[in-house]
């Protein structure tokens, strides 16, 4: 390795075209000689600023000249997470994660510390002590969190700490499809409510939004729990939400999530190419909007039903309210990707699959929107 900057430790070798040559080096800045330095046997690890000299002997014949390299080491920093504590639960929504992080550098100084979960970016303090409080985080029943803290020291090295873990729950969450399985037919439920679903007619488990997801092929796939438990009325206090994804817009009425009981239910996706959001069973729309979610991209849309009012997110952001009246039968079916009475069949992707028995706030729909599950 030739003599230069660098980070962490390094591994130097030394060697000689002359056969039978006893090579001797120094790292303390002496001279080394034909009886002084150190026998080199193998390479040489630096793990801090050195001026490495080194000379090449053989009986019978002149020393060589001294071979100098000067080796700047910068030592990456330390950084560990000190809040909060691993596998703690948080047993309210929207939950506030308070984090703090120790981080040092035994050359240099601390010039910032990142935050992530997962890998999401949550925030950054510049000065010790460092933290972040991350607010209004929402539930999303057995998700886990992975909290690190990544420190970067004056000269740009950066070291990331162990991952702490978290449980954020929520009582009101009564169906949530991660869609993470590779193979199968089985979508499981992570609320703990036991409103696994299954899948129809092969649709294809692959990359998503967070993770894995699946992709439907917009005639005859989709996944569908029936007999659920738990689920909200039509005219109850709620929430549906996922993320979405189409190549083109369809040019006909679409659902990507439905949620369904006896001539009652919500169904949430396009009404041909002229409106996206939400309509009740009968095809009354109940909250939609004529901006539609651009394709060839992922979208995170979600419905809301707070007392008479009907709200409907795009992307975090409210793309629409209405106060049309809904069904009033209870909910009994999860469809992902068509409605059962009309087919319907989504054309594309979806992810994360949640229906909660509360209105969501608009922070905790930006933090979904977000990613930060």
């Amino acid at each position: 390795m030739a003599p230069g900057s660098y980070t962490g430790t390094q591994s130097v070798s030394i060697s000689t075209v002359t056969t039978g040559t006893t090579i001797r080096y120094t790292t303390d800045g002496s001279t080394p000689t034909g009886t002084t330095g150190t026998v080199y046997t193998g390479p040489i690890s630096l793990s801090a600023n050195t001026t490495l000299k080194a000379v090449a002997c053989k009986s019978g014949l002149i020393d060589s000249l001294v071979a100098t390299g000067v080796y700047t080491i910068n030592a990456p920093p330390t950084v560990s997470l000190t809040a909060p504590a691993n596998n703690t639960v948080y047993a309210t929504s929207p939950a506030t994660v308070a984090m703090t992080a120790t981080a040092s550098d035994t050359d240099g100084t601390i010039s910032k510390v990142v935050f992530y979960n997962g890998g999401t970016l949550l925030g950054t303090d510049s000065t010790s002590p460092y933290s972040y409080t991350w607010s209004n985080v929402a539930a999303s029943g057995s998700s886990g969190l992975s909290l690190t803290a990544v420190a970067t020291d004056n000269n740009g090295a950066t070291t990331t700490s162990a991952a702490v873990t978290g449980t954020i729950t929520d009582s009101a969450l009564k169906c949530y499809w991660k869609l993470n399985e590779s193979s199968g037919t089985t979508a499981s439920d992570a609320s703990g409510t036991g409103n696994a679903g299954t899948t129809y007619n092969s649709p294809t488990w692959t990359a998503c939004k967070i993770a894995n997801g699946l992709s439907f092929n917009g005639s005859n796939q989709y996944a569908e729990k029936s007999s659920a438990s738990s689920l909200p009325a039509a005219n109850a206090t709620q929430t549906e939400c996922c993320w979405v994804y189409v190549s083109s817009n369809p040019t006909a009425q679409k659902t990507a999530l439905c949620v369904t009981g006896s001539s009652s239910g919500v169904y949430l996706g396009f009404n041909s190419q002229t409106a996206f959001g939400v309509w009740k069973y009968g095809g009354t729309a109940l909250v939609t909007t004529t901006s539609l979610p651009a394709a060839g991209q992922w979208h995170h849309v979600a419905y809301v039903k707070n007392g008479s009012t009907n709200y409907l997110y795009i992307d975090g952001v409210q793309a629409a309210t209405s106060t049309t009246s809904t069904n009033t039968a209870a909910a009994t079916t999860v469809d992902a990707d068509r409605s059962p009475i009309g087919s319907y069949y989504w054309p594309g992707k979806v992810d994360e699959v949640c229906i909660y028995t509360r209105a969501l706030s608009a922070a905790e729909i930006q933090a979904l929107a977000a990613g930060k599950q």
